[in-house]
């Protein structure tokens, strides 16, 4: 049964625009519009279980988004925002810049709009069993010892992931991103700056208006394609300890996104 108004939120448990509900058990359908812009909730269907059954509340429900939100940019404000330049406010401290977000790294795993290994790696999530590295490391040895290896492989190949988060996350915030920028700094011929506007042509009356009365925007600095290119490749492995067991007791709790 369709209800005869359109349920208004802004919340992000529902796609952003338009969309449609429908909870599989009892046919109950729900149209609602979402005026939240930034939700990054996707369309499709979602089943929870309680128990080891499903809730009564309707713990097996579809989504279809009929409409959404147009967020697209012009091309110099894509080019201007992307995370991908580093503000001029930044340069004494480039590791704080938005370049150097791993938790983005992550969301573009997430999203599927990324093919990249390491992005994948940071997508891992510790079990709330484990508080901690040696407490995932106590249990495998446990299985070990009853003879329960495939658990104890599975529980070690576990270990071995959120490490890797762990470390990838440090070594990207603090090394890899910042060095980089580091290292493009030193002479003006590895980067480039970014208007906000190269083609007033190209934008929209709004825009400039809006741009006009906010006082403009900086440019940011980008790296040129040259400096990239030159680049050395370091992979994830030549960081990592040779075993295990040598990662800190509690790099768990640093390692959340």
């Amino acid at each position: 049964m369709l209800r005869e108004e359109i349920e208004k939120v802004n919340d992000s448990k529902s796609p952003a625009g338009c969309s449609i509900e429908m909870n599989n058990k009892n046919g109950k359908v729900v149209a609602r519009f979402n005026t939240n812009e930034g939700s990054t909730k996707e369309a499709g269907r979602v089943v929870d279980k309680k128990g080891g059954s499903f809730s009564n509340w309707g713990g097996d429900k579809s989504t279809v988004t009929l409409c959404a939100h147009d967020r697209t940019l012009s091309a110099s404000a894509a080019s201007y925002y992307s995370p991908y330049k580093l503000k001029q406010s930044m340069v004494q401290r480039t590791q704080m810049s938005t370049t150097c977000s791993f938790g983005m790294y992550a969301d573009l795993a997430r999203r599927k709009q990324t093919k990249s290994s390491c992005a994948a790696i940071l997508t891992a999530r510790t079990l709330k069993r484990y508080r901690q590295a040696s407490d995932a490391i106590k249990k495998a040895k446990f299985y070990k010892r009853a003879g329960q290896d495939a658990k104890a492989a599975k529980v070690i190949d576990y270990v071995e992931k959120i490490r890797a988060k762990y470390m990838l996350i440090d070594i990207i915030a603090n090394h890899w991103c910042p060095d980089n920028w580091n290292e493009a700094l030193k002479t003006t011929k590895d980067t480039c700056l970014i208007p906000r506007v190269p083609d007033e042509s190209k934008e929209d009356e709004e825009t400039m208006e809006r741009l006009f009365k906010s006082g403009g925007r900086q440019d940011k600095i980008a790296f040129e394609d040259d400096f990239c290119k030159g680049v050395s490749d370091e992979t994830l492995a030549s960081r990592l300890p040779e075993k295990w067991d040598d990662a800190p007791a509690d790099f768990f709790k640093a390692a959340n996104i």
